[in-house]
């Protein structure tokens, strides 16, 4: 298996397929038990062929595990990198990532995905898309056509999302490293980010 420095992977960070914002709660535990010595899954690192929006390559699964490496002074972590044929086989496989560990997915950022799928593949059967989603094709429908927000009644249902989900808007790399610096103050850790990253 492949290792790669923490500082060299957080410039894998690849806004523009990211949305959802890391939570500092599971960063910190998940940094907690790396302390322990707890193995983790390595990170995936996804290519892609090239889009003028998308770029070609950006880590597809593990910024919580990345974030917390960087708290818990962790200096590499195992990498896998993975080819996709397209960028909705790509952005499939993020969100059946995300619905597998980590942070459940929210309806609106599962509802985001199918609507970027779609964009990017207009060619995308309502068929394919309900079984990649685990939906029927006429919850699709209403998704795609805007008739279904990110809560079960609707756009403006924001109450039924937990604490966790407040925000799902894209995580910038330049808000995603002052979140980390944050964590790194919040739990006492001395060493700044610009340090951890510092060539």
């Amino acid at each position: 298996m492949n290792m790669m420095k923490v500082k060299e992977l957080l410039a894998q960070v690849n806004e523009s397929i990211t949305l959802r914002k890391t939570h500092a709660d599971k960063v910190n535990e998940y940094a907690e038990r790396m302390s322990a010595g707890v193995t983790f899954p390595p990170i995936v690192i996804g290519q892609w062929p090239h889009s003028e929006k998308y770029g070609q390559s950006g880590i597809v699964d593990g910024l919580h595990r990345l974030g917390a490496a960087t708290i818990a002074d962790i200096e590499s972590l195992p990498v896998e990198i993975k080819k996709f044929a397209s960028l909705a086989e790509m952005l499939g496989y993020m969100y059946e990532a995300n619905m597998a560990h980590g942070l459940p997915v929210t309806e609106g950022q599962r509802n985001a995905r199918i609507k970027m799928i779609h964009k990017i593949d207009p060619k995308a059967t309502l068929e394919a898309l309900a079984k990649q989603f685990g939906l029927s094709k006429s919850s699709v429908d209403r998704v795609l056509k805007g008739e279904q927000g990110e809560g079960k009644s609707g756009p403006k249902a924001g109450a039924n999302k937990s604490k966790a989900h407040q925000d799902v808007n894209p995580l910038k790399p330049k808000a995603f490293f002052s979140h980390l610096e944050k964590l790194l103050v919040t739990t006492n850790h001395k060493q700044s980010y610009a340090d951890l990253i510092a060539y």
